[in-house]
Parts: C-alpha cells; structure tokens; sequence
C-alpha cells in the first residue's frame, strides 16, 4: 500500500478515474488500492462471449464487490467471436475493450502488473518483434489507459488481498489454452531459475527500449511532415527514398495505424514490400494491406489510398439519400450542391472507358481536377444510354418546372489526412 502511494503519484486524477475490473486477483487488488488511497473510481466489467460459466462468474463477483463497497459499476458485453479479422479471439476481445473506452471518459486503468509486462517482452522477443513491440507494455497510452500497477508483481499482491481475507476469480485461461499460458507456465519459470531477478531486468530493459522507440517515432514523424503534400495523404517520392530504413519502417507503420482497421495486421513481409515499392520508385506500383487500404507510386508521390467502395458503381438518381460516403443526391433543390435536368432514363455512375463529354475525354476532363486516380474512378455522371449528360462540377440551369437532381460530392472524403497515432 505504501508503494502504491506512491507510484500512484504519478497518475493521481482529482476527478474520478474507470477502473477495468476483471475480478481477477490483479484488478482485484488494484479495486482496494484506489479505496485505501482514497480516489475517486468507478468500475466497468465486460462480459465476454468465449466462456459462458466463467463470464457469469465474474460479473456476480463484479457485481457483489462493487456492491459491498458501494462503488458504480457499469457492465458491457463483449462479442469477440463475432469480429471479423484476422486476430485471434482474445485478441479481438482486447481489441473490442479499447475501442469500447473511445466512446466513455477517461482515465481508464488496467492491472498489468510486472509479470504481464516480462511475459510480453518475452512473447514478443520470440516473435520477432523489433523495438515497438519489446518496449512491452506502455504505463501509459495515448487514448487515456494508465497502469499503475507495472512496479508490482502478481505474488505480492495477492499476499496483499489474502492479508485482508479479501476475495478474487481466476480466469482459467491464464492457466491453459493459449500462448501466454504457455509462457507463463513453462517458459518464465525456466528463466527465473536462471535470474531471479528477470522481471526487474526486463522492466529496466523495456523502458529503455521505449525511450528508443519513441525517439524514432518523432524523428521519422519530423522528417516525413516536411515531405507531406497537401492534404496529407501523399509525400515526395524523392524524400522517403532518401530516409534511413528505420525511419521508413516507421513512417509505414504510423500508416498502417492510421489507414487499417485495427482488426487487420499486416504480415512484416508486406511492410518491407513496401519499403522495396518505394526504394525502387516503379511507377503505378502498389501494395495492398489488409483492411483494403494501399500504399501507391505514382510519378513523383508516394500516396495512401483508404478502404474505398466499389470503383464502378451506378445508382438510381429517383432514390435520393447517400450514395456512398461523400455523395449525396436529391430531387429537391439544396443550397450549394451541383445541380443538374434530369431527363427520364438517366442514371448515375462511374467513369468507363470511352466515356466523353461535349467532345472531351471524361478521363482528361477529370485528370485536371488534380484528385488520385481512385477519386476520378468514383467521379459521378450522369448518363443516359452511354451518353454523358453531366459531370459533376460541370452545373446546368434546371428550368422551373423541369425535374432536376441536385447533387453534393465531396471527393477529399474519399481521401484521408494521415495523422500519427
């Protein structure tokens, strides 16, 4: 209690703070800490859909603890088997929890603890990971999540809950089942017979790693925003090439972060497939990552294309509403959209090849909007019978009493800014 005083100096908030209360021994005891300490804490239990028996355990032990001590608690459902990606299914879980704290305020606090935090450097260290992921577990995120409890390690704090005759649930996965059981239950006890003092060595080392991690993380975040061209999804060919390959990898993956849903992680091949796209420059070139966002060569840039519709597409314009994110229509006259006749017969589509305009190529008529390729390919016509009647930007009067289709395109919605998270 006396170190967690004071570690938790570090984190004090006068408002009140969301603990993530599992039930287990950890969460457990970090639930008494803040009360003995005297901070003002709420609770937020997720039920979990992988293991009926345990899931209803846990939340009555929840639900009783929170009770007795007379403390608000707020519980959610988590469908990890329902994610689609390609994570495994505690891994979805985990990921589901972090996204469901971006709708609530913040801090949140977890209860990793030392061991957590050396079974991880562990785990990742034999995966291969580089500086990113040997920095362990950070005591604190961007998105508000603090853990307090990284100075104390699993023993001492159940020794702490049994002193006060105090409760918890153990969640059978820790024992069994997965990778991280394996670690802990066979590979960290062989490495603690060999150094007693592994878990204070791997914190030493882990913050150090981080220290590293960060340092290249702005390094490559300063060197790449002066390469950026606005509006920031697409940077100077020439400048990356010239980057270290530190630097690169590291300005690919705060793309990655960015651009990719958080269920999809690209295999390590496809970021160095990346890093070869760009060092060779080949024009036309690209990569495409899972989530459906992709990394292009063209000319002298080096662009991000997001996760986009369908590129051909063709819509009834008499059903008005949202096409696809970025175009709406409606036959009704709206303040500042384009509007067009609309002759019986008349659709609205994408580009094809052929298509022209008054004379013009449809394709050169859009190349001179200065927009990627993926935002011309998407570009609305109107169109009857392969004839294009207009190109959006291109407005005809519609007489009074003439049917018309009033038409709101904003194609910078299907291009993303890059921000480094």
């Amino acid at each position: 209690m006396t170190r967690f005083r004071e570690d938790w100096k570090a984190y004090h908030s006068p408002r009140e703070v969301t603990l993530l209360l599992s039930g287990g021994g950890d969460s457990t005891a970090l639930f008494h800490l803040l009360r003995l300490a005297e901070q003002p804490f709420r609770a937020l239990h997720f039920v979990h859909d992988g293991q009926p028996a345990f899931a209803a355990a846990s939340q009555d032990f929840c639900r009783r603890l929170c009770s007795e001590f007379e403390v608000r608690l707020q519980v959610e459902t988590i469908k990890g088997k329902e994610f689609e990606g390609d994570l495994s299914w505690e891994a979805a879980c985990r990921h589901l929890r972090y996204l469901s704290l971006q709708s609530k305020t913040g801090p949140f606090l977890t209860a990793h603890t030392a061991d957590d935090q050396a079974e991880t450097v562990v785990m990742r260290l034999l995966g291969g990971a580089g500086l990113a992921g040997l920095g362990g577990i950070y005591p604190q995120r961007a998105d508000g999540v603090l853990r307090p409890l990284l100075g104390s390690n699993r023993v001492e704090l159940r020794d702490f809950l049994r002193q006060n005759d105090w409760e918890w649930i153990d969640d059978p996965t820790n024992r069994d089942g997965n990778r991280r059981a394996i670690v802990r239950s066979q590979v960290m006890p062989t490495l603690l017979q060999y150094e007693p003092s592994l878990y204070s060595i791997l914190a030493r080392t882990s913050r150090r790693l981080r220290e590293d991690e960060e340092f290249l993380r702005a390094a490559a975040h300063q060197a790449t925003s002066k390469l950026a061209i606005p509006p920031g999804d697409s940077w100077e060919l020439q400048g990356l090439q010239d980057l270290s390959s530190s630097l690169l990898v590291r300005f690919l993956n705060s793309l990655r972060k960015t651009f990719a849903g958080p269920g999809f992680r690209p295999r390590s091949t496809l970021i160095e497939e990346a890093v070869r796209l760009i060092r060779k420059g080949t024009n036309e070139s690209q990569v495409v990552f899972p989530g459906g966002w992709s990394i292009w060569v063209l000319g002298a840039r080096v662009w991000v294309c997001p996760a986009l519709p369908k590129e051909k597409w063709e819509a009834d314009p008499i059903s008005p509403g949202e096409v696809f994110a970025g175009l709406r229509v409606s036959l009704t006259p709206r303040p500042g959209w384009v509007a067009w006749p609309l002759p019986d017969g008349a659709v609205l589509r994408s580009r094809r090849p052929g298509d022209r305009y008054q004379g013009r190529a449809v394709k050169k008529i859009l190349a001179a909007t200065g927009q990627p390729p993926w935002v011309r390919n998407r570009w609305p016509l109107l169109v009857r019978e392969d004839e294009v009647l207009a190109v959006f930007g291109r407005p005809a009067p519609v007489e009074r009493g003439e049917p018309g289709l009033w038409v709101d395109f904003q194609p910078d919605e299907l291009r993303v800014q890059s921000k480094e998270k």
